[in-house]
């Protein structure tokens, strides 16, 4: 009897332990997936500012609607930095949205404390751990800011932007504009997820965006777009300010959703750049390392699926050019990769002059600025070209010729067509000097075949 006593407490005891760790276990992931609902607020990582471990949590950001989520970290520490453009181990994912419906995604990891702002009233922040005990995690706030069409400031390092009433028809007679202005020595490149106007020619636009760098005023506009079909070109900005505007006719519009973009900020480390989004303005980098010194710098452009680029100087440094005559300060683009190509255009003069206009599309811009400041900068803008014509290229060898015909496209080359043909080298196609020699050599062969049989045979004989 006391050994079935002492067994049963022992089961009843491992029963009520089992329970008090799930309960823990199950508050544990409880903690793990916040809804949070007030217009302000903060959250962080489990058991920061220590060490967290293994899993998923998920915190839900809906605030009232008409206002979008700041989201601000304090700290951030999980781990290692992206490598190719892939977080290796722990990750943060920010959706603009919920996971279930979301117009696109930050993936953050290492350090990257990137603020990020939302295009509507809801945030939704995914922490994916695979580490145990090695990294702090992070401690964030977020606030918010009123939707507004017309005036809206964005700040953050890189955020979404909605036209009005988006994923709903967009509304008659808008005229927005939205204004990003980042800290002084950052640039921005400013995307699209989502791009959905009325159909109209593109010298006769209906509803359409606009992109400006720097200021809001016609010499400043980098393109108007209102393709439908396609998404806008991706931009990379001179500086820390650029500006979009969203335009939509009087017409009623019932089906039409407009666009979603996104931008996201980056800081020059050198005065050697790649530009490789189809528009940008070209500048001397932020650098405050810069100033004083003598700089001869490369600026390279790669807008791929280009027909051709037209390039367009905006303006020049007041102190740029005070010495025309000797060329002491200059700029030099080229119609290629590097500065081996062809010279196009060589720069010592404040005049605006005409549009340059380069075949395929890859540039090179190359100056030499003395004692450089500020008031020795320059802004060149360049926006790809795709004018849908059909392009040939054919591939030849001794016997075959391969030929394949495209149209470059926002999205990249389409192949239009293509053959394969090869043909036969017969004697009757051969030049008759060609013929005869042949016939030489081939009775050369048979003779000495001949005498090489006739000198073994009579070897032969004669043992």
């Amino acid at each position: 009897m006391a050994a079935n006593y002492f067994q049963e407490a022992f089961i009843m005891k491992s029963i009520l332990l089992t329970c008090l760790l799930a309960a823990l276990l199950v508050d544990v992931y409880a903690s793990c997936d916040n809804i949070l609902n007030s217009d302000t607020g903060s959250f962080q990582s489990p058991n920061y500012p220590n060490k967290y471990g293994p899993g998923e949590c998920h915190y839900n950001i809906n605030v009232t609607q008409g206002q979008v989520v700041q989201l601000n970290w304090k700290s951030f520490d999980i781990g290692q930095d992206k490598k190719n453009g892939k977080c290796p181990g722990d990750s943060v994912l920010v959706y603009d949205g919920t996971v279930q419906t979301y117009n696109g995604i930050f993936i953050l990891c290492g350090q990257n404390k990137q603020s990020i702002t939302s295009s509507a009233h809801t945030l939704t922040i995914v922490f994916k751990s695979k580490t145990h005990g090695m990294f702090s995690g992070f401690s964030a706030t977020y606030t918010t800011a009123n939707i507004s069409c017309n005036g809206m400031a964005l700040s953050t390092d890189s955020g979404f932007i909605a036209s009005p009433n988006y994923p709903g028809p967009f509304p008659s007679g808008a005229n927005c504009s939205y204004k990003i202005q980042l800290p002084a020595n950052k640039v921005l490149a400013l995307g699209w997820l989502s791009f959905n106007l009325r159909p109209s020619l593109p010298n006769r636009c209906q509803d359409y965006i606009e992109v400006y760098d720097k200021h809001l005023s016609e010499s400043n506009k980098v393109f108007r777009y209102c393709q439908s079909g396609y998404n806008p070109p991706q931009f990379t900005s001179s500086g820390n300010v650029a500006y979009l505007r969203f335009v939509s006719s009087s017409l009623k519009n019932y089906r039409y959703t407009g666009f979603i973009a996104y931008y996201q900020s980056g800081t020059r480390k050198a005065c050697n750049v790649d530009y490789l989004t189809p528009t940008g303005v070209v500048t001397v980098p932020n650098i405050a390392s810069l100033k004083g010194k003598d700089l001869e710098c490369k600026l390279s452009i790669n807008a791929k699926y280009s027909d051709y680029l037209n390039l367009k100087w905006v303006e020049f440094g007041s102190d740029l050019f005070t010495n025309p005559t000797s060329c002491q300060n200059s700029i030099e683009i080229y119609d290629g990769h590097t500065s081996s190509h062809h010279l196009v255009s060589k720069k010592c003069n404040s005049n605006i002059g005409p549009k340059i206009q380069i075949n395929g599309g890859n540039a090179t811009i190359r100056y030499n600025i003395k004692n450089y400041q500020s008031n020795k900068n320059f802004r060149l803008m360049y926006e790809r070209v795709i004018n849908k014509v059909q392009h040939t290229i054919v591939f030849r060898n001794a016997t075959c010729n391969a030929t394949e015909t495209y149209i470059n496209t926002p999205l990249g080359r389409i192949i239009t067509g293509s053959s394969f043909n090869c043909f036969k080298v017969t004697v009757n196609t051969l030049p008759q000097w060609a013929f005869i020699l042949i016939i030489v050599v081939l009775c050369l062969v048979g003779l000495g075949i001949f005498l090489g049989i006739s000198c073994c045979t009579y070897r032969y004989i004669k043992k």
